[in-house]
């Protein structure tokens, strides 16, 4: 099995790569973008495993997805996994594996979250 690859941006954001929805564990080319260890963010495609979806993307057209986030138990939310979960309720784009993917995605949510450090 391929090894995630993980790296930090900053002390609380850290980008992390994992298999696609429904894809081989052994090919992590999604990423997700982790705040404060507790709180998961990544975008992917709705009905992510229909052939319909992967026909689509496989001949380069835009897919409806969706922006998620998911914390774990008891997690305590800080101001950046407030502005990540903010950014993320506010992104309704659809999915392009070109113009607008997972990894456009993450470096957006990581762009806004730390540029409204100042």
């Amino acid at each position: 099995m391929v090894q995630a690859f993980s790296i930090s941006v900053g002390d609380r954001i850290r980008l992390e790569t994992a298999p696609l929805v429904g894809g081989p564990v052994w090919l992590p080319l999604h990423v997700k973008v982790i705040v404060d260890d507790d709180f998961i963010f990544d975008f992917v495609p709705k009905n992510a495993t229909s052939r319909e979806t992967l026909q689509k993307l496989l001949s380069l057209q835009s897919v409806p997805a969706e922006a998620r986030t998911k914390w774990k138990p008891g997690a305590f939310g800080t101001i950046y996994s407030q502005r990540a979960t903010g950014f993320c309720s506010q992104y309704a784009r659809d999915l392009h594996l070109i113009e607008n993917n997972c990894w456009t995605f993450a470096l957006d949510l990581v762009r806004f979250v730390l540029e409204k450090e100042d």
